[in-house]
């Protein structure tokens, strides 16, 4: 069995008769090449078959001219108006896929925020084999430094708090009988701790704001059946497996307050463990790959306290429950990120201590060139929880989050209150120095650079620390990697991937350990071939800055599949749901 890579796969849902569409296209020498599946009426069935044999290959002049045609039929039929919407339900899909090939460009990593914020929640998308995939540069350090967030946007910010002084109860009640800000609310995550607040301090919540919380809360009632399931699934199989993050921090809200609601973070201490993760996910439980949204599957090559080389990964997957709901999953193993080049180590299990969790939740206070305040309300809940301040301290110092710790500390101090009795270096008199964070994007700009300043030259020395935090600001590293060149040429600079064929289980890929077609990376079940990278979950195109010819990856897909004795599973690819994003 031969596979044809598809360049864009779309799911259309919730149509008239329960249809569900899906559509996979590609456009080669201009032609356009799409096959329909999913669930149909008879009605749409009939015009899904008929646009596969009589539109399969045509230029996109003609088929734009059929597909036209075609609706005008479809309108001009008075005698099935009952119909009208199914027969038309192939003709759109296929249209708007047309559409999203031409705007987009594809397979390009986005811009992150800032030079140094995440770079694996960057967008990417799908691959256009006709055009070169240069990897954009990220904004310069000048550009930043130009862009903060404005006077409104700090208010909004600082209004979100989980603990707010009676002048700013006043101000917040004020607020809310005013405010047009309802998007930037709901970008700047705000709309569950406004809920939050507005139930804490007995006041009324716009009827717009109320319904989108709601919302949000309804969203998380309903996908943790799904995160049940996968927490049983890695206890019943003994995998080295955490939830990380939000988790065991919703547990330490009040009772009538709740947890902004985004993704499910897991940290799998065993490289194979999180291989057996996503097997169950998208073959049993029906997770998928996205497309035009969050990086899929990225690596990364850092070294870790002790200097050693370690290979991390990030997997972005996610599900759509009664076409309403997002359950959002990202697997990470090899370590949790910390700014651009570290990670946080947690000992083995499927159990995450309190105190590491504070250490995670502080690395994600920095991850983003923006600082959410939920961020912040979820280390003051957690450190007034029970913890073993003692065992807190050894961990901050472990993982060097001494100066992350003080710009928080200071904030908590100022803004809640709340004095934290934890032993770290004295950073205090540098922080006052970063007036306006966590309001700020060109304060959390600074901290993100002293913090990756201090991280490199503790790991290369000062002129080649120094060196080296100027490359990330470039967004890619400048010491070359040793152990895991096969896939990561570069310290500290990540490598995106485009999934092209998934297996149907778990494979073992034992029949490639002697072929020396093949690299094997070490210490793991990964192998390259060519461009591509074959793991036990299926084959994946390593981005370059090479063109792809798609005639050759094909072909080396196929043989990859003959070697190896693989059922190949194509229907893992989802177009990114953003009519369902609650952010």
């Amino acid at each position: 069995m031969n596979i044809s890579l598809y360049d864009l796969t779309t799911y259309t849902d919730g149509l008239a008769c329960g249809d569900s569409i899906r559509l996979e296209l590609s456009v080669e020498n201009s032609a356009v090449y799409f096959k329909f599946s999913g669930y149909f009426c008879d009605t749409a069935k009939k015009v899904s078959d008929y646009l596969e044999s009589n539109c399969n290959g045509l230029n996109l002049e003609k088929l734009s001219v059929k597909l036209n045609k075609l609706s005008e039929e479809v309108l001009s039929n008075k005698d099935n108006l009952k119909h009208r919407s199914c027969a038309f339900a192939p003709i759109s899909s296929l249209r708007e896929a047309l559409d999203k090939f031409m705007t987009d460009d594809m397979f390009q990593p986005g811009e992150t925020a800032n030079p140094l914020a995440c770079d694996a929640c960057v967008r990417v998308l799908p691959i256009n084999w006709n055009v070169l995939p240069v990897k954009p540069l990220t904004k310069s350090p000048t550009r930043i430094h130009k862009r903060d967030n404005d006077d409104s946007e700090a208010t909004l910010l600082r209004l979100g708090k989980c603990v707010l002084s009676e002048n700013e109860q006043a101000e917040f009640a004020e607020l809310l009988k005013n405010t047009k800000d309802i998007n930037r609310i709901k970008k700047l995550r705000l709309v569950v701790p406004y809920f939050n607040n507005a139930f804490k301090y007995g006041i009324g919540l716009p009827g717009k704001l109320k319904s989108l919380a709601v919302k949000q809360i309804i969203s998380m009632t309903a996908t943790r059946l799904e995160i049940t399931k996968i927490d049983e699934f890695i206890t019943e199989n003994g995998l080295s497996i955490t939830a990380v993050k939000g988790t065991h921090t919703a547990n330490l809200y009040p009772t009538g307050t709740f947890r902004t609601h985004m993704d499910y973070d897991y940290l799998a201490s065993k490289q194979y463990d999180a291989f057996i993760m996503i097997d169950q996910l998208i073959n049993v439980l029906g997770y998928k790959f996205i497309s035009n949204g969050s990086v899929p599957y990225s690596y990364k090559v850092i070294k870790d306290d002790s200097g050693r080389e370690v290979l991390t990964a990030h997997i972005h997957l996610e599900k759509i429950v009664q076409n309403r709901f997002q359950v959002i999953v990202d697997i990470n193993f090899g370590g949790f990120p910390l700014g651009r080049t570290s990670i946080i180590n947690i000992k083995k299990g499927n159990t995450v201590s309190l105190e590491e969790q504070v250490c995670i939740t502080l690395s994600h206070v920095f991850k983003h060139g923006t600082v959410y305040v939920k961020d912040i309300n979820d280390l003051f809940y957690l450190l007034n929880s029970r913890l073993d301040f003692s065992r807190l301290s050894e961990l901050i110092s472990k993982n060097d989050l001494d100066f992350l710790f003080a710009v928080v500390l200071v904030h908590l101090r100022k803004a809640y209150g709340y004095d934290v009795p934890v032993k770290i270096k004295n950073y205090l008199p540098l922080c006052h120095l970063l007036l306006n964070w966590p309001y700020s994007a060109k304060a959390q700009y600074s901290v993100q650079r002293l913090d990756n300043f201090f991280r490199c030259v503790k790991q290369f020395g000062l002129f080649r620390g120094f060196a080296e935090m100027n490359a990330q600001i470039r967004d890619c590293g400048q010491i070359a990697s040793d152990a895991y060149a096969t896939i990561c040429p570069v310290l500290n600079t990540r490598v995106y991937l485009n999934p092209l064929v998934l297996f149907t289980s778990l494979n073992s890929l034992s029949e490639l350990k002697s072929n020396p077609e093949y690299s094997q990376i070490k210490d793991s079940e990964l192998y390259r071939y060519n461009d591509l990278l074959v793991t036990p979950n299926g084959v994946f195109l390593i981005n370059s800055e090479r063109q792809f010819s798609k005639s050759r990856i094909e072909s080396d897909v196929n043989v990859i599949l003959r070697q190896i004795n693989a059922k190949p599973f194509t229907e893992y690819l989802m177009e990114a749901r953003k009519d369902l994003w609650l952010y």
